[in-house]
């Protein structure tokens, strides 16, 4: 498990991002931000296949959510 903090800077908004990976693919993600913006990506985002992100590079779900 890993757990970062993300302190925005320009908006003053931080965000609290917890990652587990039980069996070296998927990857679910525990997200905790003062942002609402953050908030509802964190909604869409909560296990992702590792294998598959890099694969697919900037086409991936995470880049795809977020844009």
């Amino acid at each position: 498990m890993v757990n970062t903090k993300v302190d925005s800077g320009i908006c003053g908004f931080t965000t609290e991002i917890e990652a587990d990976c039980q069996d070296f693919q998927h990857v679910s993600f525990k997200i905790d931000s003062e942002c609402s913006n953050i908030t509802e990506l964190a909604k869409n985002i909560t296990v992702v296949d590792a294998y598959n992100e890099i694969k697919s590079g900037f086409e991936g779900d995470i880049y795809e959510k977020t844009r």
